[in-house]
């Protein structure tokens, strides 16, 4: 993000903690999009998702071993490297609905 490369794209980069879409553990991740999203929060001190502001700590790392005193997420890629539902819901789902009805005017049409 950032290389030369990617300077002219930064309009359209966005970071979100998976902690934030309720998963265990706090993975920061890149969206870059020009579509309009909403809420892709990223999880810091002034602004903690409820694992870290209920217990200090994320409950799980995003790495197969522990990191201090939490635990990893095993060996699982699967449970690391998925997409969790709330994000895809944020990014796919105000597609989704324009598309739905425009599909619903044209009918009227």
């Amino acid at each position: 993000q950032t290389r030369p490369l990617m300077l002219p794209f930064q309009p359209y980069l966005h970071h979100v903690s998976y902690c934030q879409c309720r998963e265990p553990v706090r993975k920061d991740t890149c969206i870059w999009t020009n579509a309009p999203v909403k809420n892709l929060r990223i999880c810091r001190k002034t602004s903690m998702c409820p694992t870290k502001a209920a217990h200090g700590l994320h409950l799980r790392t995003a790495q197969a071993g522990p990191a201090g005193l939490v635990p990893g997420s095993g060996v699982a890629k699967n449970y690391v490297y998925h997409i969790p539902r709330p994000l895809l819901e944020d990014l796919v789902g105000p597609s989704v609905l324009a598309w739905t009805l425009i599909a619903e005017l044209s009918k009227l049409l």
